[in-house]
């Protein structure tokens, strides 16, 4: 909140962590710290609109360790010093943001220094495998995916924003359908599709979405069309969920998370993410 920002602050928004000391197995070792916990503040007022997704994930990464970098050697980061968390883009954080948190998070240990970082970070690719799709809306696309690069799978998908929450819509009512597809990558880099529809009973914003027909093809092959690969597990992955504004989340069926949102003036479209151990998938679908 604004109120706990001094009026004289120049900065948008502040990370405030808490730290925890934990004690060293080794005597002679150094105390180590970690963040167990923080708080994002943010000014309301200076941020505004997507402006305000990248500050907050600035102030975020700062809550998970890094500090800011110089932006002449480093532009392409929200951490750059200066406003770097000013400009996003539709994935929010950019490139080097990504690759830096899945080096601290997926490779480097506790503890690794400079001098060893070449070596503990391993073999570091800089090609990707990716799946993409698009689906026409008022107002421009739904676009949905996923990005599977040094082992890490990410799923996606954005559009433009509604002019109101999904219950505030007049010309909707009863229960609502949208029905779309799925793209996603397994950790072995099989690319795998299917339909995927999503239903709302307005009175109660609470529905079902359902992924049925999903079938795979082999590692970096180009999915081909409907019917032409093979069969996915038992082909089909059903969830329940729940609506919040303009946004829904699982709350019950098969393993998994699930999250989305809907896209286009007046709903027309929805979208999110499918995110298992043996899937990461990103879906769309219009109503």
């Amino acid at each position: 909140p604004a109120s706990e920002l001094a009026p004289d602050e120049e900065h948008i928004g502040l990370a405030a962590p808490r730290y925890e000391a934990v004690p060293p197995d080794d005597p002679a070792s150094a105390l180590k710290i970690r963040i167990v916990a923080g708080r994002v503040l943010i000014d309301p007022v200076r941020s505004g609109g997507a402006m305000r997704l990248g500050v907050i994930a600035h102030e975020i990464i700062h809550l998970l360790g890094r500090g800011h970098v110089d932006p002449v050697r480093f532009p392409g980061t929200l951490l750059s010093a200066g406003g770097g968390g000013t400009e996003v883009s539709p994935h929010v954080l950019r490139l080097l943001d990504r690759e830096a948190l899945l080096a601290v998070y997926g490779r480097l240990a506790p503890g690794t220094t400079p001098s060893s970082l070449a070596e503990d970070l391993g073999p570091w690719s800089d090609t990707s495998v990716h799946v993409h799709g698009a689906l026409g809306i008022p107002g421009g696309e739904v676009e949905f995916g996923a990005a599977l690069r040094n082992g890490a799978t990410a799923p996606w998908a954005f559009g433009p924003t509604p002019h109101s929450s999904l219950e505030d819509n007049p010309k909707l009512a009863g229960s609502v359908t949208w029905s779309g597809r799925l793209l996603g990558l397994t950790p072995h880099a099989e690319a795998v599709a299917g339909a995927a529809t999503l239903s709302v009973e307005l009175s109660t914003l609470a529905g079902t979405m359902d992924f049925t027909g999903l079938e795979h093809w082999p590692a970096d092959a180009v999915p081909g069309a409907v019917g032409a690969g093979a069969a996915w597990r038992d082909g089909d992955l059903r969830y329940v969920i729940e609506v919040r504004g303009n946004t829904f989340h699982r709350t019950g069926g098969d393993a998994g998370t699930v999250s989305g949102a809907f896209f286009g003036p007046a709903h027309e479209g929805m979208g999110g993410v499918l995110a298992r151990e043996d899937l990461d998938a990103g879906f769309a679908g219009l109503r």
